[in-house]
């Protein structure tokens, strides 16, 4: 189904700066000072959809686990768990009575803690570091982890299993957190730590819709020529935030769209005129 889209920006001249959008199946009302999230994360849970954790690391207790995403990416933990949950896991060599408690449930929230932000990570699965939840029962370390943060110059990449296709949440290209693709950069390019606004992370997020929903996989330069350069001097990082749903659910887009944004927030009071051309997802805006 090809979607229609509309937009009504509500109150006059500019007052108050809220819009309200429909945009490629994106229900969104919003001030720009503060862009809401695209619809619910509740969708995770429903149709079928799951958070693409696209790694799952299981270490058996006494080993060390080893988190580790390509180049120019970092971890970004899903969930953690330092107990058991399944009898086959670690099972090689030892007693029944050791392998029978298959509800020992520990989340391993230390896991987040040390590995999140960082492109490797190393931590020992063991008693000492989460605790024993379950004396008697051989525990192992299972870790979900994306790559859902990309440094400025590498390249996302969004994947889904067979029989599933991207959807995305929302997505963000600057710096909210100092530590996040920090390794070897200077203080001065990780300072700012307010480098987003709402009207771009609005159009990135719109832009990563247009070019990856409905595709199994998808690849995107975390790049100022992809992107705009939203704070000169900061280094920056790509955020995407999606789920893997059925191809059911796939989306067919228009090959382009216009719409215009109450731009309240910005130097000069304007109303600026999107548009966004497919198939090459290019962007413009009109004053």
């Amino acid at each position: 189904m090809l979607l229609q889209q509309s937009v009504r920006l509500l109150g006059t001249g500019c007052q108050p700066p809220t819009l309200a959008v429909s945009l490629l199946g994106w229900k969104l009302t919003t001030t720009l000072y503060d862009l809401s999230e695209p619809e619910s994360k509740d969708r995770q849970s429903k149709d079928g959809d799951s958070k693409d954790a696209e790694n799952n690391s299981v270490t058996c207790e006494g080993s060390m686990a080893q988190l580790k995403c390509e180049s120019g990416q970092v971890i970004s933990v899903v969930k953690a768990n330092y107990g058991r949950l399944d009898g086959k896991k670690c099972s090689r060599g030892r007693p029944r009575a050791q392998l029978r408690n298959a509800a020992c449930k520990n989340p391993a929230n230390k896991v987040s803690e040390k590995c999140d932000g960082k492109q490797k990570c190393f931590i020992k699965a063991s008693n000492s570091v989460f605790g024993d939840p379950c004396r008697g029962t051989y525990k192992y370390l299972e870790v979900d982890f994306i790559n859902s943060v990309t440094c400025e110059g590498a390249t996302a990449k969004l994947r889904c299993a067979v029989g599933q296709v991207i959807s995305i949440l929302e997505a963000n290209y600057g710096r909210l957190e100092s530590g996040k693709c920090a390794k070897g950069r200077p203080k001065s390019q990780l300072r700012n730590v307010k480098c987003s606004n709402p009207a771009s992370k609005f159009i990135i997020t719109v832009r990563f819709r247009f070019r990856c929903d409905g595709k199994r996989s998808c690849n995107i330069r975390a790049s100022n020529s992809m992107f705009g350069d939203p704070c000169r001097g900061t280094y920056k990082y790509l955020e995407v935030d999606y789920v893997c749903q059925g191809e059911s659910s796939r989306t067919h887009y228009p090959e382009r769209f216009t719409f215009s944004i109450c731009c309240q927030h910005c130097a000069k009071r304007s109303t600026d005129r999107l548009t966004i051309q497919g198939p090459d997802d290019s962007v413009t805006v009109q004053s």
